[in-house]
């Protein structure tokens, strides 16, 4: 926890004097909008529905951003492309989202290590790729697809929410969770009865990720209906 603030911290100094932040996950910018009052910052998104953006105070467009498009010889999962990135060995902050499109993958970086993934980024997974800097205008009218998901649950506990969406019992969710293998609004939780509020964006290692709308009506029962969604 120490170490989150001192990197909150290092991007509030940064913002004050002029210079942008890397890619902040939704969590960090709600930290670092609670405590920068002044100066306005300004928000970058690569597209509508970025999860990862850059805060800046300046007032020029953000010219630090490249958008690669990965060449394989066969389908890539969301998490072989994210280790490959991290096994470059710099920090996650340097990337922001990746996409798949159907049979096309892209991430975004800042450009500051655009060398650096050219002459490493050559291998996903079992796989030899090739990637390519394209525009950023390529994706500028992209929108996220979800799958919408219902549920029927006498709780909003989040153990009880994690075993209907994975379709186990209660004592297999709370392990998940209790091996910090669960999220909330992108930090490990540990809480097994922590309720989830309207908007919660949560995830479950090798399930995904999704996001809690809230609960649609009670039935007679007193069940809830819950609204979720799934990221594709």
């Amino acid at each position: 926890m120490a170490k989150n603030n001192f990197i909150i911290e290092h991007y509030l100094e940064n913002l004050k004097i002029g210079e942008s932040t890397p890619f902040l996950v939704p969590i960090e910018v709600i930290k670092i909008k609670n405590k920068l009052k002044e100066p306005k910052v300004n928000i970058f998104k690569p597209y509508k529905d970025s999860e990862k953006i850059i805060l800046y105070t300046n007032s020029e467009k953000i010219k630090n951003v490249s958008l690669f498009e990965i060449i394989s010889p066969s389908s890539l999962k969301h998490s072989e492309i994210m280790g490959a990135l991290m096994n470059v060995g710099v920090a996650s902050s340097c990337f922001g989202d990746i996409i798949i499109d159907k049979d096309k993958y892209y991430f975004y970086s800042l450009s500051i290590i655009d060398s650096l993934l050219l002459s490493n980024l050559n291998k996903i997974g079992k796989y030899s790729v090739k990637i390519k800097k394209i525009s950023l205008d390529v994706l500028s009218n992209y929108e996220r697809s979800f799958e919408e998901i219902r549920i029927l649950s006498s709780s909003l506990r989040l153990d009880k929410i994690v075993s209907l969406i994975i379709k186990t019992n209660r004592e297999k969710a709370c392990g998940y969770i209790n091996n910090k293998e669960v999220y909330v609004n992108y930090e490990v939780i540990t809480k097994q009865t922590y309720i989830l509020k309207e908007n919660d964006i949560f995830s479950i290692h090798r399930y995904g990720k999704y996001k809690f709308l809230g609960v649609t009506k009670k039935t007679k029962k007193d069940k809830l209906i819950i609204n979720c969604i799934k990221y594709i």
